[in-house]
């Protein structure tokens, strides 16, 4: 996915640069579709670039990965507190359970949503899904 993003931000580069380029006479621009054309060409693997995704970007849109962590509960930073609360309880020798991580993490919610925060808390399984987005960090202490 990173891969993708990154060609992704190229092709949006290219279109930018392509708009405020000077043409000589009788010259077109480049449109969209060329541009992606050029980007999947570039790369060494097989890479497909929808010039219409290209468009939204270009015009200030959100990434679907922008979109999807401004859904979620949690800020990018509170992430990163609730993975470092993990790894320093385990290496206490007490690695949290999934009921302690959704207390925690209902705490922070709590704190910065207030009233908007649902009182269950998070969902049932959201823990699950926490733990596997971010299996590669907590490995060692789940």
């Amino acid at each position: 996915r990173e891969e993708d993003t990154e060609w992704t931000d190229r092709a949006v580069a290219l279109y930018h640069a392509e708009q405020a380029r000077i043409l000589a006479p009788k010259e077109r621009r480049k449109g969209l579709r060329r541009i992606c054309e050029g980007v999947e060409a570039e790369s060494n693997y097989m890479v497909k670039l929808a010039h219409a995704t290209i468009g939204r970007l270009v015009k200030g849109g959100r990434t679907l990965a922008e979109s999807n962590a401004a859904k979620g509960w949690l800020l990018e930073e509170e992430v990163e507190v609730v993975i470092g609360y993990a790894l320093d309880i385990a290496a206490r020798g007490f690695p949290l359970s999934h009921h302690r991580l959704k207390e925690c993490v209902d705490d922070i919610c709590r704190a910065r949503l207030g009233d908007e925060f649902p009182g269950d808390g998070v969902g049932i399984n959201w823990t699950q899904r926490f733990c596997k987005k971010y299996s590669d960090r907590l490995q060692t202490c789940w």
